[in-house]
């Protein structure tokens, strides 16, 4: 699949506002489960790609990656907006809006870890490219 495809196809997926922080949490946790579940298959791939040991991706990689996405599960549902009384006819607001489709680009030394390492709660779907 071209990069311009995925993209046009990530652009148009329910996230964001159609999809509630609670339930882009569950979804965050869900991803987290199944990499935990196949962490020994990711370390592998991951070791095979980077060339590093197996047991430092599995033990350093795997578990930072899991920590970063789980505490961003974590955080989806509780990221607000602020209300600043600007003078006293007039209140401000701030709204947390997801950003939507973003690319990025990770260094090839460590990309489950880079993966998630920008990551935010508040809604992003992430290309990633590897070097």
């Amino acid at each position: 699949m071209l990069i311009n495809d995925r993209l046009c196809q990530a652009y148009g997926a329910s996230w964001g506002f159609k999809v509630p922080g609670s339930e882009r949490g569950k979804l965050l946790f869900k991803l987290a489960d199944l990499i935990e579940q196949h962490g020994d298959e990711l370390a592998a791939l991951d070791a095979l790609n980077v060339g590093q040991p197996f047991n430092m991706v599995k033990n350093f990689m795997v578990s930072t990656a899991l920590s970063q996405l789980r505490f961003y599960a974590g955080h989806a549902g509780k990221v607000t907006g602020q209300t600043v009384e600007s003078n006293e006819n007039k209140f401000t607001y701030t709204r947390r809006e997801p950003y939507g489709v973003v690319g990025q680009i990770v260094p090839w030394n460590g990309p489950l870890v880079s993966c998630f390492k920008f990551f935010s709660s508040t809604g992003k779907e992430i290309l990633t490219m590897t070097g």
